[in-house]
């Protein structure tokens, strides 16, 4: 809404946001943690506690080699590298709300606006993809959304940062190098 009430005629969006299905490990770290911090004041206790509980639930799985156990360990892993104030702000948020790509895009064209691209260029090329999955895409997934999507679900996407324009604007998407 706020972007579609004050982009101008020939704006440009950015948003950032958290993405499925990335985000579905995360989301359960997430609600372990916010479970555990909850109890305690401040938001510095808050992140101790979180980081305890991330290491007692990596610790205590109760089969190491389990495909759980290890996303969970890699997850855990790149957690403790991050400062208190991501954890805070990313983990500990009282809002978090993760979603797909397309319904992202379902819900920016119910206020009048369409998807432009990534900001991050390269991540919208199949062609960084090996060739027979290109191909395929290019079978399954007729338009540039679907495209998207479907890469998010082969790249276990969490976080896109995505343009956004009005629903008027004519887009041309063969890019010529």
């Amino acid at each position: 809404r706020i972007c579609s009430e004050h982009l101008s005629a020939q704006g440009v969006a950015f948003v950032s946001y958290n993405t499925y299905p990335g985000w579905r490990m995360r989301s359960t770290i997430r609600d372990v943690m916010l479970y555990h911090a909850r109890q305690f004041e401040g938001a510095k206790m808050q992140v101790q506690q979180a980081r305890a509980v991330l290491d007692f639930i990596a610790q205590s799985t109760p089969r190491e080699d389990s495909p759980y156990a290890k996303e969970l360990k890699a997850e855990v892993e790149m957690l403790r590298a991050q400062p208190d104030a991501y954890l805070y702000h990313e983990y500990l948020e009282e809002v978090n709300l993760p979603l797909y790509f397309h319904q992202f895009v379902e819900r920016a064209g119910a206020r009048g606006l369409q998807y432009l691209g990534d900001a991050e260029f390269a991540s919208m090329l199949p062609q960084n993809l090996a060739p027979a999955v290109a191909e395929t895409l290019r079978k399954i997934a007729p338009d540039a959304i679907r495209v998207e999507q479907y890469m998010d679900f082969l790249r276990n996407r969490p976080f896109r940062q995505t343009l956004l324009v009005h629903r008027d604007i004519a887009l041309q998407r063969n890019i010529d190098w």
